[in-house]
């Protein structure tokens, strides 16, 4: 019955019916995944279907108890801590995507991305400088974080700093 109701809800999209037969379908599953999964389903209908974002944040974190690397609750976090400007929340969830992170290239980016809320966000010039290094330490030529660096060293007065950046 749950998933002819599931199925005829999702149809019509009847999101504020679909909810509670989700969340019923909740309370007899036994298997991770499938628990993950309809907590991922459930947070992306508030999510995208009813912009009820907390609800989502709620679902999307239920989902990552069960499983901390699961990409798609990160993911999704990722948006809404953005959305809702909860910087040290979205700051807690890019150091454990970087934790799981498996190429040089997505580790680059997240590092990035870390240093540029810690320069803006947080007003911390020096942390941000030391992520950007750590970005370099994976690959050196990364124009955008190098000029990153020179006005973090510039603003910050750390001439020697500044001079071997502009070396590289």
């Amino acid at each position: 019955a749950t998933e002819a109701l599931e199925r005829i809800y999702g149809n019509a999209e009847n999101w504020k019916e679909l909810i509670p037969v989700l969340r019923r379908k909740l309370e007899v599953l036994s298997d991770t995944d499938e628990i993950i999964a309809t907590h991922i389903r459930i947070g992306e209908i508030f999510e995208e279907n009813l912009a009820d974002y907390q609800a989502a944040v709620e679902e999307y974190r239920q989902a990552l108890d069960l499983n901390e690397s699961y990409t798609v609750a990160l993911k999704g976090l990722e948006r809404l801590y953005q959305k809702l400007e909860r910087w040290q929340d979205l700051m807690d969830i890019l150091e454990i995507q970087l934790q799981y992170a498996e190429s040089g290239r997505e580790r680059i980016e997240l590092l990035a991305q870390i240093a540029e809320m810690l320069e803006k966000e947080f007003l911390k010039p020096d942390q941000a400088a030391s992520r950007y290094e750590e970005s370099l330490e994976i690959d050196i030529k990364q124009w955008d974080i190098l000029e990153a660096l020179e006005r973090i060293y510039r603003q910050t007065v750390r001439w020697q700093d500044l001079v071997s950046t502009l070396e590289r």
